[in-house]
């Protein structure tokens, strides 16, 4: 059963993407700018989330923050990027296409990772199956676009 809710969580994850960039790009309309948009995203978005830790009680504490590298710190920049950016292309190019893409991207850049580790991930090697699945990814990318 486990297997499936991790299926289920993984497609209701990707369905909120197009969401989250459909309505991101609504406010980045009213406002006039990706950049004013995003932040308006975060900001509600970490409202939300202090209110859902003190309603469960996992108020976090920074005192092992430390033990984190100093690199890892900067993944609210790609956050940041990502959903600037969902909402400047959503308007310019479709859903459909910018997820197409951020699958593709998401694909190459974890053929990467997996083969040298990068980052602490565990070592996948390359191989042709896994080469060939991200050029597939990329035929569907360059398909859904035309």
């Amino acid at each position: 059963m486990t297997g499936y809710l991790n299926i289920v969580v993984g497609l209701a994850v990707g369905a909120l993407v197009v969401i989250q960039g459909a309505m991101n790009t609504r406010v980045m309309t009213a406002l006039g700018s990706a950049m004013s948009a995003t932040l308006v995203n975060f900001i509600i978005g970490a409202v939300t989330l202090f209110g859902v830790m003190v309603v469960s009680g996992h108020i976090a504490t920074v005192q092992n923050l430390s033990q984190a590298p100093r690199w890892s710190l900067f993944a609210g920049v790609a956050g940041v990027m990502l959903v600037m950016g969902t909402a400047f292309l959503i308007p310019r190019i479709g859903t459909l296409q910018v997820v197409a893409l951020l699958v593709c991207g998401q694909a190459f850049t974890s053929l990467i990772f997996d083969h040298f580790g990068l980052m602490g991930v565990p070592v996948i090697e390359i191989s042709m199956s896994r080469i060939l699945g991200c050029a597939m990814l990329a035929l569907g990318a360059l398909l859904v676009g035309r």
